[in-house]
């Protein structure tokens, strides 16, 4: 037997259906939506890992240094190069420094006294020979109150002074001079042999500037000032 009221309340359904069919279609959208979320939710769920991959997300750690260690008894750890020798290591000395020889001191000459040019004159000479191992060296000091201009000979002489030996054909010579007040020396070496025992003399003339030079080779009795030694 059939319930009249269900028969009713399918009735009205259909009415419903019949009246609205917009409402059908629109709950059928629906439902379709949501199956197709709940498809894509669980594909991504239960994807299987790709080749290569953990399957987790990468963690990112910090690289943090650890502190050196101390080092355990009975090991060995070698030094730093900050480190300061030890007591025991060995120490290169101080490098050593250039030598320095010291230059040979010539012998002081051997000088007569001191004499003036000529009569009255204020000007003087002192007539010296040096010598230095085998080499000779004539020499004559010339001194002045005041500034003044002169020419000096110089010249050396054999025997008792009247054979005239040295420089050739003349005195060596210097000229216009400006001496004074200090003593101004003048040297020239002898550059020539000397023979052993014999006696020589060094032999000075000074003359004011312009004056007549003496004639040492020419006139044995021009003699200046000497200084006689026995080489």
């Amino acid at each position: 037997m059939v319930d009249p009221f269900d028969q009713s309340n399918q009735k009205v359904r259909d009415q419903i259906n019949i009246n609205n069919p917009g409402a059908l279609i629109g709950g059928g959208v629906v439902l379709g939506i949501v199956g197709i979320v709940v498809f894509a939710i669980v594909t991504v769920t239960h994807r299987p890992p790709e080749a290569g991959s953990s399957g987790t997300a990468p963690q990112v750690q910090a690289s943090v240094s650890a502190p050196p260690s101390s080092p355990g008894p009975g090991s060995t750890q070698p030094p730093s190069p900050d480190a300061k020798s030890s007591p025991s290591s060995p120490v290169a000395p101080p490098a050593a420094g250039p030598s320095h020889t010291p230059a040979a001191v010539r012998p002081s000459p051997a000088c007569g006294s001191d004499n003036p040019i000529e009569v009255g004159s204020a000007v003087t000479q002192r007539v010296c020979y040096q010598r230095d191992g085998d080499k000779i060296y004539m020499v004559v000091g010339v001194s002045a109150p005041a500034s003044t201009r002169v020419d000096v000979y110089l010249w050396l002489t054999s025997g008792s002074g009247s054979a005239y030996v040295y420089p050739a054909n003349r005195p060596q010579t210097w000229k216009g001079i400006l001496v004074g007040p200090d003593t101004q020396e003048f040297k020239w070496p002898v550059d020539m042999p000397l023979t052993p025992k014999v006696s020589y003399g060094v032999h000075a003339s000074t003359k004011i500037a312009g004056d007549t030079a003496p004639n040492a080779v020419g006139n044995p009795k021009v003699t200046g000032n000497s200084m006689p030694f026995t080489y």
